[in-house]
């Protein structure tokens, strides 16, 4: 699977959000039954903040919202010792009329974090 790379970036301890939006096999919009996210650090194993799994009320196109302590650097992202990146991977059941029922959709996005000493 392709990670997708967000041009704008977050800014450290501030808001930042992400629209997802969901399309079957022949682009139509579809409407989830169930939409999650998890958010990791730029290692993309260390699950931020607790976010994982979070569940988002279902629609065709949702806002995947982070702010405060989800955007915040480690030390090591500070120092410039790793990356300050997160992961953030979007994961939906939906239905299809052509294809059947409880189908996975699964994308995957990558943005910065601009830390604040260097803005």
């Amino acid at each position: 699977m392709a990670v997708i790379r967000l041009e704008d970036k977050a800014e450290e301890q501030s808001t930042y959000a992400v629209k997802a939006e969901f399309f079957d096999h022949d682009g139509t919009a579809v409407t989830p039954t169930t939409v999650q996210w998890t958010l990791k650090d730029s290692l993309h194993d260390n699950v931020i903040n607790e976010r994982s799994a979070v569940s988002v009320t279902p629609a065709s196109s949702v806002y995947i919202v982070m702010s405060g302590d989800d955007l915040a650097l480690t030390a090591e992202e500070e120092a410039g010792l790793l990356p300050g990146e997160r992961f953030l991977s979007i994961y939906a059941v939906y239905n299809s009329v052509d294809l059947g029922n409880s189908l996975p959709l699964r994308k995957e996005c990558v943005f910065e974090i601009e830390n604040e000493g260097n803005v």
